[in-house]
């Protein structure tokens, strides 16, 4: 028999998963405006978020993802902090652009960071120095050294 707690806990994680249809005007844009058809070629989830004005995260299937956000008269996509109008062709067609490098860059994962009770003063002393010296040149000797890199005059030539 389940226990009272484990119980619950399924089935707060059953509410906490609820799916919607996706905004026709999402669609749309994704669609025909921002030529992604089929949407399931490029599109691997679709969130909404909280906020106002409204809004949906679109994750791409290459890891990145961009908003759309409700505008009184026109859709606003945030792609990596830059901001274009569904409603703009020119602003359109550069945000098309801007998720084609989306698609084709695949998101990398970052490295996570060495934790702070970690020595790495003791690695770096083994391994010698992170990044390599290179020697600084020798100034030239002293002296008036400048005639010896002036050409030789050659004996001039007879005129006829």
């Amino acid at each position: 028999m389940i226990s009272l707690k484990q119980f619950l806990l399924e089935k707060e994680a059953e509410e906490d998963i609820v799916q919607y249809r996706i905004p026709p005007e999402i669609i749309h844009a994704l669609e025909d405006k921002l030529q992604m058809t089929p949407l399931i070629r490029y599109v691997k989830d679709i969130k909404a978020l909280n906020s106002i004005p409204p809004a949906y995260t679109i994750f791409l299937h290459s890891g990145q993802d961009f908003d759309i956000y409700y505008e009184q008269f026109s859709l606003l996509l945030k792609i990596q902090g830059r901001e274009y109008w569904v409603g703009d062709a020119e602003e359109r067609s550069n945000a098309i652009e801007h998720i084609n490098k989306l698609l084709v860059h695949v998101a990398r994962p970052i490295r996570s960071h060495i934790p702070p009770e970690a020595d790495v003063d003791d690695e770096d002393e083994d391994e010698g120095p992170a990044t390599p010296t290179t020697p600084t040149p020798t100034p030239p000797p002293a002296g008036n050294d400048d005639t010896e890199m002036e050409p030789e005059e050659d004996e001039p030539e007879e005129e006829i």
